[in-house]
């Protein structure tokens, strides 16, 4: 995956390698190992088969059927077993905290996913409880495993996120929200749906985090003693940290579809200085449906209204396009188009494929695009489908079930069409009916965040379905390894490939990579316009990268320490690859590695800018 700023159709591209057709991953065998990385208070597994299960002991979670009694970390590390002993030393009662307005009910449930590995940290999110420290020092799986790839060659190997952590219904991302990191202030934030009582109905809270996993919910004058931001009573919010805005007064923006009378929706666009205190609302939509979501793209300059549209009885749930470079006039030429059409400003988008996934126990449900969400990440758009599976809400509430929503993912060049072949869900759903994502698993303004070397990934999961399907709402982390959406793959015999001409653009060459295994090595060569190596950039040239497994990684060679001579120039890479991956590349301006590439969500000493730029 070539990273930067501007995209570069002559590069290795993981646009590329979906559109040749990667298929999921073969089994994993049980005893085969996982490379663990960071530290940061996870749990290690093996993969059973597939992407399905888990082998060994891991940390299941917490969990509490009852809000008090019987809360327990099963697996190692023992935890909390008693919820309202545990809040009782804080001094605390725990009725007041079930009670309040940006509280919710406390239940917390964490549970198996079907992804590479399972793991779970207990949090409870709540000011002055965590339980999590008892699971310090073991280490997080930070990338996806596959024991199928070719030893004689290179291999594709496509990423799939690991969850991470489950955490309170309190702060529940139902319906959007946001989640950003705010260089200037080095803080975690987070927008968030909760019951705000008969006054309120669902309003917006808030909460802060020095870590992007224990979240505090501070008091706030809004609404005083609560951490309410905003009391509209709403279907649905988008939280922007709009880094690119130049007026300090509009740094924030909150798209808000909110409820008329009757059953139809319009949404209300505010700002903010501080994303607390918003204004009264600057502009003003038609009647919509349910469901829609604001994002910039920066590659234009564009604001866009992801609209929910419903498109004939085949298609169904389905999205509308529109876009504009005023936030206030995008909110104002709002409005609902029917079925396939499209007017002077809206345009028809896109709806559910044939081949995206279906809910196992109604395999003849056709699915549909619930919602979607895109942030520039690198140098393209990423896009989140939320697929709906079904069933309709009234056989949920009948059945007693959830309705299944996962989310997939995919590319955009021009931010209107997307690659979407990969067809496995990138934050699934639990098949384990009381887990904390059981159902309607959707995504959030704001992912990923870019912490250290990894990608976060907010999510929002539904669980029981009791009293009806649409309560018991929760916010889950899930992680990724930086850049790790896929990689190149080779086996213990060399293989390479080249990419298509780049152009120099700055002096340094860098790799994601990891080939700590015995065998794994890297070397890189630079080719000129008719492919010829250049001399002292050749494979022999080149500094052997072996026994490491690194996110940003310089490439030397013997007598040449960067590029500089080939400002400029179109050049190729010849990439040498034994037994490891190769996520992405890029050149660089700094020796520090910046890709000048956009930052998504932010995170931890990135420009605030939104750009990676030193």
């Amino acid at each position: 995956m070539k990273k930067g700023s501007r995209p570069q159709a002559a590069s290795f591209d993981v646009r590329d390698i979906l559109e040749r057709g990667v298929e999921p991953l073969d089994a994993v065998d049980l005893d085969g190992e996982v490379r663990s990385g960071l530290e940061v208070g996870l749990v290690e597994g093996t993969v059973e088969h597939g992407f399905l299960g888990v082998g060994g002991e891991v940390a299941v979670g917490i969990q509490s059927e009852g809000g008090g009694q019987g809360l327990a970390l099963h697996g190692e590390g023992g935890g909390v077993e008693d919820l309202d002993g545990a809040v009782s030393q804080t001094g605390l009662d725990l009725g007041e905290l079930l009670s309040g307005a940006g509280g919710g009910d406390l239940f917390v449930e964490l549970g198996q996913d079907d992804v590479a590995v399972i793991i779970a940290v207990a949090v409870i999110l709540i000011e002055f409880l965590a339980v999590g420290n008892a699971l310090d020092g073991i280490d997080e799986v930070v990338r996806p495993v596959d024991a199928a790839a070719d030893d004689g060659g290179i291999g594709s190997n496509a990423g799939h996120v690991v969850i991470v952590a489950g955490v309170e219904r309190a702060l529940g991302l139902r319906h959007g929200g946001g989640v950003w990191y705010d260089e200037i202030e080095g803080k975690y934030k987070m927008w968030y749906s909760a019951g705000g009582g008969k006054k309120y109905g669902l309003i917006t809270c808030y909460a802060v985090s020095d870590d992007g996993k224990h979240w505090v919910k501070p008091e706030l004058d809004v609404v005083p003693g609560t951490n309410i931001v905003d009391t509209t009573e709403h279907d649905c919010v988008s939280v922007l940290l709009d880094k690119f805005e130049r007026d300090a007064a509009k740094r924030y923006k909150m798209f808000v579809v909110e409820f008329n009378t009757g059953a139809s929706v319009s949404m209300q666009l505010k700002y903010s200085a501080d994303g607390i205190h918003w204004s009264e609302p600057k502009a003003l939509s038609g009647e919509l449906y349910d469901r829609c979501a604001a994002y910039y793209d920066p590659f234009r300059g564009k604001y866009v209204l992801s609209l929910k549209t419903i498109n004939g009885k085949k298609y169904r749930r389905s999205r509308c396009f529109l876009a504009h470079e005023d936030p206030e006039m995008l909110v104002s030429l709002a409005h609902r188009v029917y079925d396939n059409k499209s007017d002077k400003f809206i345009k028809y988008w896109f709806n559910a494929e044939d081949n995206d996934p279906r809910h196992p126990d109604f395999p003849e449900i056709r699915p549909q695009i619930y919602n979607h969400e895109a942030m520039p990440y690198e140098s393209s758009l990423i896009g989140y489908f939320t697929v709906w599976q079904g069933p309709e809400n009234d056989a949920c509430d009948r059945l007693n079930i959830q309705k299944r929503n996962e989310v997939l993912i995919g590319w955009s060049d021009d931010g209107f069409h997307w690659n979407r072949e990969f067809k496995q869900p990138f934050l699934p759903v639990s098949d384990d009916a009381k887990a904390w994502n059981a159902g309607n698993v959707q995504s959030t303004a704001g992912n990923p965040l870019i912490v250290g070397d990894s990608l976060y990934f907010y999510v929002s999961g539904r669980y029981n379905s009791k009293p009806v399907h649409d309560s018991n709402f929760t916010t889950g982390l899930a992680a990724l390894r930086r850049d790790g959406f896929v990689s190149m793959q080779a086996g213990t015999e060399e293989g390479h490939f080249i990419t298509d001409a780049v152009t120099v653009n700055g002096n340094y060459l860098f790799v994601n990579v990891d080939v700590h295994r015995k065998k794994g090595k890297l070397l890189v060569e630079v080719l000129d316009a008719k492919g010829t190596p250049i001399p002292g950039f050749t494979k022999k040239d080149c500094s052997i990268l072996k026994r490491m497994d690194s996110t940003k990684q310089m490439i030397v060679w013997k007598n040449k320490t960067d590029l500089s001579e080939l400002s400029g120039k179109n050049i190729s890479l010849k990439f040498y690859l034994t037994d490891g991956d190769l996520y992405s590349f890029w050149i660089s301006s700094w020796k520090t590695g910046e890709s000048g590439g956009y930052t998504a969500g932010g995170g931890p000493g990135l420009n605030p800018a939104g750009v990676d730029i030193k």
